[in-house]
């Protein structure tokens, strides 16, 4: 062999060798976050799972934001993705660079902060991370203190049940699925994307007009937004009360009825199956995420009383206007509550699968009766 094929041979194959081993990295494909006065939540999307180091860096002068770093191993970034200067509440900038050949460092500038949250997830593979100027279980002790304060502050000796309008602000609706994701879709083509839309676009309607309360859409159209992006939009805009709206499916086509539900853990398979068809996410990332995360308790607290307020007077006043099944109130894993700081449930209004109702909630009037029943139960439970 010569000279130059023995360095023609060595360049081939050191080419080769570097090809096959950039084909081992990961990709971080890109970075979303979304931002209030006391909440940020930060997602890096990566084209497959990969090892990761995860610090908090203290500023070293007054001046100085904090840092949290997120190293990741053997990635690489996609052109696409780029530094962001952000200066929204308490979160600065996003930057990134190469720590060393096979080392991606993400750096996050934040002012001060009290606790993160951070949680990854599959399919695709991402890390979540949520950072709380307040510990999610200190500001729930903060307020029970200060509502004990005003009781003990207070001259009447049995004051009348408190309205929650008085700090009632915000309500988001989240119309389900959307985009490429139809949702459940009907013997004769309803998709549950379109109505869950309708229904919220009405209700939006209702609960400006009678209950003069702001409402967030989490979509107003046909968008496709990622699981973890529907609470985090509430978080963003401080929502008090957070509510997805779904339609059901069955094998058993005459199957009808409503029912509601809030977040917690479950052993009930129907429960699990119908989880499973609407987080689109492996069961063990939410369920190692819920154990992770004590704070859930008080939260799942707060949502089942919510839930069952909201589900008896909804289905109470749906059955006035036409016979409706009630299937209770349930504790599910769906992952799209997960991470509300609210008060926050799902309710399935119905069933696509269902002839009858699917023709139903094709019609403008039942969808009418639907909001409106929606809008009085709301109003109960919020004591206007």
């Amino acid at each position: 062999m010569t000279y130059i094929k023995l360095k023609t041979y060595c360049v081939f194959w050191l080419l080769v060798s570097q090809l096959a081993f950039s084909s081992e990295f990961a990709q971080l494909k890109k970075i979303r976050y979304w931002s209030s006065d006391d909440y940020v939540r930060v997602v890096l999307y990566l084209d497959k799972e990969t090892p990761h180091k995860l610090f908090r860096l203290k500023k070293e002068k007054v001046k100085e934001s904090d840092r949290f770093v997120v190293d990741l191993y053997n990635t690489d970034v996609d052109v696409a993705v780029k530094d962001q200067t952000i200066n929204k509440g308490f979160f600065k900038r996003i930057r990134f660079g190469k720590h060393d050949n096979q080392t991606l460092r993400v750096v996050l500038d934040l002012e001060l902060f009290n606790s993160q949250s951070i949680q990854k997830f599959h399919e695709p593979y991402r890390i979540v991370l949520d950072f709380y100027k307040e510990a999610p279980a200190e500001r729930a002790i903060r307020e029970k203190l200060t509502e004990a304060q005003k009781m003990r502050d207070t001259l009447e000796p049995s004051p009348p049940p408190k309205k929650r309008s008085a700090n009632m602000t915000t309500i988001v609706l989240d119309p389900g699925h959307g985009g490429r994701d139809p949702g459940t879709i009907g013997k004769n083509g309803t998709m549950e994307k379109d109505i869950t839309l309708k229904i919220a676009r009405k209700l939006k309607k209702l609960i400006s007009e009678q209950l003069k309360i702001n409402v967030v859409l989490t979509r107003n159209d046909d968008t496709y937004l990622d699981l973890e992006e529907r609470t985090a939009i509430a978080n963003e805009h401080n929502g008090d009360l957070f509510i997805s709206i779904h339609l059901n499916s069955s094998p058993m086509a005459n199957t009808t009825g409503i029912e509601t539900f809030y977040l917690d853990l479950t052993t009930d398979r129907a429960t699990r199956r119908l989880a499973a068809r609407e987080n689109l996410i492996q069961e063990k990332d939410i369920v190692d995420y819920f154990k992770l995360n004590l704070v859930k308790v008080s939260e799942a607290n707060q949502s089942a009383t919510f839930a069952t307020d909201f589900h008896n007077g909804f289905v109470k006043t749906m059955d006035q206007k036409c016979e409706t099944r009630d299937l209770g109130v349930k504790k599910a894993l769906f992952y799209v509550l997960w991470g509300a700081r609210m008060p926050s449930i799902l309710t399935e209004v119905g069933f696509l699968s269902n002839k009858k109702e699917e023709k139903q909630f094709n019609n403008d009037a039942y969808l009418n009766s639907v909001c409106e029943a929606m809008t009085k139960s709301l109003k109960d439970y919020i004591k206007l």
